[in-house]
């Protein structure tokens, strides 16, 4: 017949829960490189607006203001991309997160599973302890009721 060792699959369940740990820790470190990313790429497109409406209103040439608008329209598409990314890196965490804790509960289950054959263990042990100890008396009882 098999049996499984309670310790070994406590010990896998354990390492599970490390693992995902790791990865969550791995998508949160994503998600706040991209909210870094999106921070200074919308600081940067605010300091572009300013700087083509004081070139546009100093009389800045046509093909430059072109060139810039379309710089700035290429900016704003990278913004939304980097938007959408961080979006999908939010969903990422939050699927992390949900693993992590559905292996934290499977580990749970398993130490209160170990936690109760550990007291069923030691409520034996106290039995057999005490069925000794009983024999022990009743035999110091005889011996000593003979002499």
């Amino acid at each position: 017949m098999f049996r499984f060792r309670l310790q070994k699959v406590l010990d896998l369940r354990a390492r599970q829960v490390d693992q995902e740990a790791v990865r969550l820790r791995v998508a949160l470190t994503a998600q706040q490189d991209m909210a870094g990313q999106r921070e200074a790429l919308q600081s940067r497109i605010h300091s572009l607006v300013q700087q083509v409406g004081i070139e546009r209103e100093a009389g800045q040439p046509l093909h430059m203001w072109s060139l810039q608008t379309s710089y700035l329209a290429d900016q704003r598409r990278r913004l939304a991309t980097l938007r959408d990314r961080e979006r999908l890196a939010a969903e990422n965490v939050h699927r992390q997160r949900e693993r992590l804790r559905e292996a934290q509960r499977r580990k749970e289950v398993l130490e209160h599973l170990a936690a109760r054959q550990r007291r069923k263990w030691q409520l034996e042990q106290s039995r057999r302890e005490r069925k000794e100890l009983d024999e022990v008396g009743a035999i110091r009882a005889a011996v000593t009721s003979k002499a």
